[in-house]
């Protein structure tokens, strides 16, 4: 959680329309390059940590959260 961040992005539509969005940028973390890295999610209420060992074992564990 403490390696995401949130990019804001402004939108204008043809009649001069302005919308402003907050997106949330979360990326794979190399913990050893080439041998572990994992994604932690949490998307309105449930959480999901994606591992991968080695480039080639995959785990997925999810979870939902009491919001």
């Amino acid at each position: 959680m403490q390696r995401r961040f949130v990019a804001e992005i402004a939108l204008e539509s043809e009649s001069k329309e302005r919308k402003v969005m907050r997106v949330l940028v979360n990326d794979w973390i190399d913990v050893q390059e080439g041998r572990y890295r994992y994604l932690a999610t949490d998307d309105i209420g449930y959480s999901v940590i994606r591992i991968v060992v080695a480039d080639y074992l995959a785990c997925e564990v999810g979870w939902k959260t009491d919001t």
